[in-house]
């Protein structure tokens, strides 16, 4: 079977497969996973027939590392779907790291979505912040609660490309754990050979990692004290190693893809 997966994720079998496997994974497993995992489900959008969705059933949820690139798709399936919940994340209030939190996010949806004529008791009914996750690991114990607590029918995951492989299989876990399988739509946005506005080798200001290479490469040190950048691949494969997050194999067999 051909996957639809950046070249260099290819070039690092030799060097990821030997853990994956300690997993209980295999190459292909992995290889279909990123397939999946990065492409947008714009096309499995039809618009709901009725103003008004059951309480928490259909959910959207984004999340940013690089600008707000993720807003258009956003405010798309929020007109698309006028039942939609929107669940936003990002705590990054504590941390030197350049990136937009949840409730800048918010702030500039609500300025877009007024200029659309919506009312403002409406945006803020359908909208749920978490800007207390600072990282994937917070997410997993407080989104991962979250959805499953909430059950919702279909969850449609609004992320950079490089970065919502990671995320599906860290925050999947609780929800595998307890049983829960929604329908899950990545909305995987940006192309591969896109920079990534703030990461880059720490010795080189002006080089930034393109999107596959954060995915596929090594962890690098990074600009910001205390950080790794790149190693998209590698942090989700050791994690899964020490139980928290899915392995391939089990997102697979979840998410029954």
């Amino acid at each position: 079977m051909d996957y639809n997966v950046p070249d260099l994720v290819l070039k690092q079998r030799h060097r990821l497969e030997p853990d994956l496997e300690k997993n209980g994974d295999t190459w292909e497993d992995l290889l279909h996973f990123i397939d999946w995992a990065t492409h947008s489900g714009v096309a499995s959008i039809h618009p709901s027939g009725s103003k008004e969705a059951d309480w928490g059933q259909e959910i959207v949820f984004w999340g940013e590392t690089d600008g707000l690139d993720g807003l258009k798709a956003v405010e798309h399936l929020l007109n698309t779907k006028p039942g939609l919940t929107l669940v936003i994340s990002g705590g990054n209030y504590s941390q030197d790291i350049d990136n937009i939190g949840a409730l800048d996010m918010f702030t500039q949806l609500q300025k877009v979505l007024l200029e659309k004529g919506w009312d403002p008791k409406t945006i803020k009914q359908r909208v749920i912040i978490d800007s207390m996750s600072i990282h994937t690991g917070h997410q997993r114990r407080i989104l991962g609660t979250l959805l499953t607590s909430l059950a919702p029918r279909h969850i449609w995951v609004v992320l950079p490309k490089y970065h919502i492989p990671r995320f599906l299989m860290t925050v999947g876990l609780p929800m595998h754990e307890k049983g829960f399988r929604p329908t899950i739509v990545p909305w995987a946005f940006g192309e591969w050979d896109k920079h990534h506005a703030k990461k880059g080798p720490a010795d080189y200001p002006h080089q930034n990692f393109t999107y596959e290479e954060l995915l596929a490469l090594p962890p690098t040190t990074s600009r910001h004290k205390g950080k790794q950048d790149c190693g998209e691949l590698d942090k989700v494969i050791r994690y899964a190693g020490q139980g928290e997050a899915l392995t391939f194999r089990q997102a697979r067999e979840w998410l029954k893809i």
